[in-house]
């Protein structure tokens, strides 16, 4: 079922806001990450649809969330998928129009708190929570607004807000203290079960022959869902320039997959794998 947007939704008077309506179908068709959406399903859907319930039993329905991890890991279309199975508009938030200005910022949020029943989605949150410099100096004024500001969201109960980084270290401490989100949620490599998911729906659009996804899924481990969607690419390449080659039908196999493989350039090696395994560790509220 596609949402429809509310006259004030649909005339927001803002560069910076984009609202858009989620299909809730979205929701179902995010594919490798089971076990995260199973988690949010438990601790932000629920919640939200069941207020009463949650609220009788001393919950306080989340809020906000931060979503951390490196690039091509799905942030953002969990986030619209978020929308879509809330049945919620999805708010985006151009961050990079507004970060160096904190009386637009002011602005920004006022126009937030107005809202109902929406996904307000801040994505390379980064360019509003940066750390200071030697953590000694004062709070700059762009902080202080979010640091005013976020609460004032997460505790209006009518909204939730979804914010998203690549470079979850670059925050300020302030910002990740407790009270700020309900949820902060890594998202990496995904599990071999659910990059055997992925891969099956990333070739479902290509001619493909039978392929051995056991073997693919073993050899794929510590790709993100970007590099597996540009292995799959590669692959099907390899298959159209051999049908040039030689015409008749070409199929995508096993072997173009395992030679686009060895050709992948990780999103996450060495000590940035690392890194993030520590940010996990250190960071993560579930």
């Amino acid at each position: 079922m596609q949402q429809t947007l509310s006259a004030d939704l649909a005339d927001l008077n803002e560069p910076a806001l984009t609202a858009a309506p989620v299909a809730h179908q979205a929701w179902e068709r995010l594919a490798g990450l089971t076990q995260l959406k199973s988690l949010i399903e438990r601790r932000v859907v629920l919640p939200i649809h069941e207020r009463t319930r949650a609220e009788k039993h001393g919950l306080t329905p989340p809020g906000a969330m931060l979503l951390f991890g490196p690039p091509g890991t799905g942030k953002t279309a969990l986030a619209q998928a978020i929308a879509g199975r809330l049945g919620w508009p999805f708010i985006d938030v151009d961050l990079a129009m507004v970060a160096l200005d904190s009386v637009r910022l002011r602005r920004l949020f006022a126009r937030l708190f107005r809202l109902e029943q929406s996904v307000i989605f801040f994505d390379e949150f980064e360019h509003l929570g940066l750390k200071r410099d030697g953590q000694t100096g004062p709070v700059e004024p762009i902080t202080v607004q979010l640091l005013r500001g976020l609460p004032k969201l997460r505790a209006s109960g009518n909204v939730l807000v979804i914010c998203a980084t690549n470079y979850v270290r670059l925050l300020d401490p302030a910002v990740l203290r407790p009270g700020r989100f309900d949820l902060v949620l890594p998202i990496g490599p995904p599990e071999p079960a659910d990059r055997h998911e992925l891969l099956r729906w990333l070739l479902a659009r290509h001619r493909r022959g039978v392929v051995d996804f056991e073997r693919v899924v073993e050899r794929s481990e510590g790709l993100t869902f970007a590099d597996l969607q540009a292995v799959c690419q590669s692959a099907a390449q390899a298959a159209f320039e051999r049908e040039v080659r030689h015409g008749g039908e070409s199929r995508l196999e096993t072997s173009d997959l395992l030679l686009a493989l060895d050709q992948a350039r990780p999103t996450l090696v060495g000590e940035e794998r690392e890194a993030f395994l520590e940010d996990v560790a250190r960071l993560a509220r579930y």
